[in-house]
């Protein structure tokens, strides 16, 4: 590929990563909205578009899991949550955005098929991926936003609490105590979290 080719290729490239990001943004605030057709639409093209294996396809596979699942068609769901989730671990378990968004569509798909174990043990690696994550936030302020501002982040506390019953967990990350920082910190972006601080 000659050096003029190489510069189109990289510009077609870049183009499509802004493409895809501002689709998932649009998505996930329209899933806020609760106009889920709108999101659907969104996610779905992101889906698609996105380059296959990428991390943006894996976030976007997991906006469009949890779109699913508000709209009660868990089939769709559990195989768009499946896709995303094997593209999470080919990754090495960690995205460039939308970790926790895809780890969590997949925890809440469980419980809804009754598989609470399964559930629950995805909960203890989220949970220690949110926790270690926002570890690395040393401004008390900032880090209690991350952990109640984002949406994601939220639900995880609450289901850490709900279903293992670790409220002094729950309990430490909103006072802040501190936590190993993680060698690979997690980068969660939503269209919420714009409005938010992210690790």
């Amino acid at each position: 590929m000659r050096r003029g080719e190489r510069a189109r290729h990289a510009i077609v490239q870049q183009n499509r990563r802004l493409e895809v990001g501002a689709r998932i943004n649009l998505a996930l605030a329209a899933r806020r909205e609760g106009k889920l057709g709108a999101a659907e639409a969104e996610a779905d093209a992101a889906a698609k578009t996105a380059g296959k294996g990428t991390s943006q396809q894996a976030y976007a596979l997991g906006a469009l899991a949890a779109i699913f699942c508000d709209q009660g068609r868990l089939n769709e769901a559990e195989s768009a949550a499946a896709q995303a989730s094997t593209l999470l671990d080919a990754l090495g378990g960690g995205l460039e955005e939308g970790e926790l968004l895809v780890r969590l569509a997949s925890i809440e798909l469980k419980l809804a098929a009754g598989r609470r174990a399964d559930a629950e043990a995805e909960l203890r690696v989220a949970g220690e991926r949110l926790r270690r994550n926002g570890g690395t936030i040393r401004d008390e302020a900032l880090r209690r936003s991350f952990f109640e501002a984002v949406p994601e982040h939220r639900r995880l506390l609450a289901l850490t609490a709900e279903l293992l019953g670790d409220r002094p967990f729950v309990e430490a990350e909103r006072e802040g105590s501190p936590v190993p920082p993680a060698k690979n910190p997690v980068r969660i972006f939503s269209a919420a979290s714009q409005r938010a601080p992210r690790g």
